[in-house]
């Protein structure tokens, strides 16, 4: 069937996917270090939801336009912020009790979710140097946080980090949107710390 090669390229959804992120690893993350107060993981909960599925709709529509790294981005992670909603919403309402367990279980939950970050973070080398940078500090806050569930760290040091990488995430979030609108660049981002194909 013929196409009408005239038609647009369907925009892209990274800002919004972004700024979703942002908003659920920034509720986190201010939670645990202690300086919001603990009712604003109860708010959480609302958000993990509907931002994440928000993040999946992101990564479906990044699929459609040919882009696998950020639909693996956006439909994982928005997987993991839904999920990570429910288990606080179970434990809140008492259908899940993980008693002593509690720090291994999530521990080896995070430890997972922290070996997909990985490889995610040696792909945002070839995307620029901001995209790199909230991977980088995405992979320390979950390594962290790996660490506080077996009891090694504070979980207070993983929140901290998490803070760090929320707002890298509004900033490229504001640097697409802002650098479309303005068709120049207002917010830089950096070039690719690997240019992909070369060598």
């Amino acid at each position: 069937m013929a196409t009408d090669s005239t038609q647009p390229r369907p925009a892209s959804a990274l800002a919004l996917g972004l700024a979703a992120f942002a908003l659920n690893l920034f509720l986190v993350s201010i939670s645990l270090t202690g300086v919001a107060p603990p009712a604003t993981f109860s708010v959480f909960v609302a958000s993990g939801f509907f931002y994440g599925f928000v993040q999946i709709l992101v990564g479906l529509h990044e699929y459609r336009i040919g882009s696998s790294f950020t639909g693996i981005v956006f439909g994982s992670f928005g997987a993991f912020w839904m999920s990570t909603a429910l288990l606080v919403l179970l434990q809140t309402m008492g259908a899940l009790t993980f008693g002593d367990a509690a720090g291994p279980a999530l521990g080896l939950y995070f430890v997972a979710w922290t070996i997909f970050t990985v490889y995610l973070w040696v792909g945002s080398f070839t995307v620029n140097r901001v995209a790199w940078a909230i991977f980088t500090i995405l992979l320390v806050a979950l390594v962290l946080f790996d660490l506080a569930q077996f009891g090694l760290v504070p979980i207070a040091y993983g929140a901290w980090v998490g803070l760090l990488d929320a707002v890298l995430a509004w900033y490229l979030s504001a640097a697409l949107v802002l650098n479309e609108l303005f068709g120049r660049t207002i917010l830089p981002l950096g070039s690719p710390l690997i240019r992909a194909g070369a060598g």
